[in-house]
């Protein structure tokens, strides 16, 4: 069994810089805590990030999981 949850964030913004965030969390410390914390850091990135396209993506531990998430979100935000 290994010991840590692992993922890496990369962010391409529109001028084509690549801004990559690698988390690393104990298991011990819990699954919701370790995908809250790519939450945050995803967002805290975003919130930066100049106006444009922008291209997220997220390799990892529970990296389906995530996706469904944000893919609930989207629907939700584009029904209403």
């Amino acid at each position: 069994m290994k010991n840590r949850f692992v993922g890496m964030i990369t962010v391409t913004f529109p001028d084509g810089f690549v801004e990559k965030c690698l988390i690393k969390e104990r298991v011990d410390k819990g699954k919701e805590h370790f995908l809250s914390l790519v939450g945050e850091y995803g967002q805290r990135i975003l919130q930066e990030t100049p106006k444009g396209k922008v291209k997220l993506t997220y390799k990892g531990d529970f990296a389906r999981r995530l996706g469904e998430s944000l893919r609930k979100i989207e629907k939700r935000d584009r029904d209403g």
